[in-house]
């Protein structure tokens, strides 16, 4: 079931970095996608895997800030699917 939550929400996003589902521009020639994974639900389960599955189903957003204090979970998982903050 998670899986196939992951992949519905991934499918509104990527290709080479460039949302093609629903998104918003936020300064020239940026867009924001309107799905992103958040990382800061105060439930502390495994951000490293949330992040590289979502990277690998083909997400691009990720919603994350300092305060959440998971910046190595985060970077854990980008470095799992091989993506750089350029591909996010």
């Amino acid at each position: 079931m998670k899986s196939m939550i992951v992949a519905a929400a991934a499918a509104a996003v990527v290709v080479a970095g460039t949302p093609t589902g629903p998104s918003v521009p936020i300064a020239p020639g940026v867009d924001l996608p309107y799905v992103s994974l958040g990382t800061g639900s105060g439930q502390k389960g495994d951000v490293a895997k949330a992040t590289f599955l979502w990277l690998h189903a083909g997400g691009i957003g990720i919603d994350t800030a300092y305060d959440y204090f998971d910046e190595d979970e985060v970077a854990q998982g980008m470095a799992a699917a091989n993506a750089t903050s350029d591909d996010v």
